[in-house]
């Protein structure tokens, strides 16, 4: 299981862990959560079982069927469960070794029978709680049901969990373990595509480069990746078109309130409430300038697309179905992508730089309390961390070009420092990352508060 470790020796120790529990398991789709529990399933005592949108009669078939399997019990499966108290009452009975009640999908559960939360809170309360046999684990894909119906305050399951997890997109340095023969520039190419979603790296080819992937895996029709953006909105939505336009805008590049709404045409109440909606799914975020004390009060904030794969399906996919509906893949990639690809991964690799700093330790000169953007009206920093306590700071600029980094960056760099008053009492550090590596001039000054970080190499 390729970068899985940690969520699996989680599920384990929960397994392990005297008396009865209820594990929450939930994050997007595509992200690996079946394939977690189809390996814990591989090692220990457990019954699966996968619900649909079915009727209450058929999913309680279904699922008599995996527990008399598991039970080896014939009469179950001559007389299934009819009522979902039935099963608690079943599973209270079994005096059996422990084993797991894994229901995946939940949430198809919650929409075919809202009652459902409450119907497991109380066979929960009062027929597996004190059953030290079982544990039961609760797994979904549509996030905000997740997070509203069965971990929300109001839910009727709220405070019976004994352990959530949610299973995050893997960072780059995890995704490499599907690309173990690419370069750290090829990997923050194809991470700028497809992200960390373990469904989407199965499809890129290691050994071809990003132009062909792109290629044959993502504009050409038929293909899996071609219409998935489509697929998972309309899983999401009755009406995903609704939000098209806002999704579109902000692949585009309008990112401020005023943009999107100028963009979409929407008034500011209907676009309000969709970004809302976006931003509980996790599809959009927003994202403030790291100095900001009060994130939710600022004024200065910037919508973005969170996963990767969507963002470049709605800038390159979506504007161009015309054309790759006709099959002019060529056309496509020459005159709309190629121009533009540069651009695009150097966007993406400041979140992807300052994603992997996040996650590894001592990798700056000093401990930081924040870590990310910064902007105002005449300033732009591509990485900024902060550490207020000890009155430390440092900015990062990142260049996606053929050529090596100049001195002049590196001077630009410092004017910009001082152009921000609230940094003038800090001890400055700067770092500079570069795909082409850097000027004699530029190495020179590599030292003790300049920091330099040659991509081709992977190292500093």
């Amino acid at each position: 299981m390729i970068n899985r470790k940690r969520e699996l020796r989680f599920v384990v120790e929960k397994f392990h862990e005297k008396g009865a529990q209820l594990v929450i398991l939930w994050g997007r789709r595509r992200v690996g959560k079946t394939y977690l529990l189809k390996e814990f399933c591989s090692q220990y005592p457990a019954i699966y079982f996968l619900a649909t949108r079915s009727s209450k009669k058929d999913q309680l078939f279904q699922l008599s069927e995996a527990i008399a399997e598991f039970f080896n019990d014939s009469l179950l499966m001559i007389k299934p469960f009819s009522e979902w108290q039935q099963v608690f009452v079943y599973l209270k009975e079994k005096n059996t070794q422990r084993f797991a009640l894994i229901i995946d999908e939940f949430p198809y559960l919650i929409s075919t029978d809202p009652a459902i939360p409450s119907i497991f809170q109380k066979g929960w309360d009062e027929y597996l709680e004190h059953n030290d046999k079982i544990v039961l684990i609760l797994n979904g894909s549509s996030i905000s049901m997740m997070e509203n119906e069965v971990l929300g305050v109001a839910s009727p399951l709220y405070g019976r969990r004994t352990g959530q997890w949610k299973i995050e997109p893997f960072n780059l340095i995890e995704t490499a373990g599907f690309f173990p023969k690419a370069n750290l520039i090829r990997l923050i190419e194809i991470y700028s595509v497809i992200g960390g979603i373990p469904y989407y790296a199965q499809f890129f080819d290691q050994k071809s480069d990003i132009e062909k992937n792109i290629r044959s895996r993502i504009l050409k029709k038929g293909e899996v990746l071609y219409e998935e953006v489509d697929f998972l909105l309309k899983e999401e939505f009755k009406e995903p078109r609704s939000y098209f336009p806002i999704i579109s805008a902000i692949a585009s590049g309008s990112h401020k309130f005023g943009e999107i709404a100028s963009k979409t045409g929407m008034d500011k109440s209907n676009l309000t409430r969709y970004l809302a909606v976006l931003d509980q799914l996790h599809i959009t975020y927003r994202e403030v300038p790291v100095t900001e004390k009060y994130p939710h009060k600022s004024k200065k904030g910037l919508y973005l697309i969170h996963d990767p794969f969507m963002n470049f399906w709605f800038r390159f996919v979506r504007p161009n179905l015309r054309h790759l509906e006709m099959e002019k893949i060529d056309f496509v990639w020459r005159e709309k992508i190629a121009p533009e690809f540069d651009y695009y991964v150097s966007r993406y690799c400041e979140k992807i730089i300052a994603d992997v700093l996040e996650k590894l330790t001592g990798t700056l000169p000093f401990d930081y309390e924040r870590l990310g953007r910064y902007w105002d009206r005449n300033v732009e920093i591509d990485i900024m961390a902060i550490d207020e306590k000890e009155k430390n700071v440092l900015l990062g600029e990142i260049k996606w070009q053929k050529k090596p980094m100049g001195i002049k960056i590196l001077e630009e760099l410092r004017k910009k420092a001082e152009k921000i008053k609230t940094l003038s009492v800090c001890r400055k550090y700067f770092l500079l990352i570069s795909k082409s590596g850097f000027t004699q001039a530029v190495q020179e000054m590599a030292g003790e508060n300049v920091l330099l970080f040659d991509l081709r190499k992977g190292e500093s």
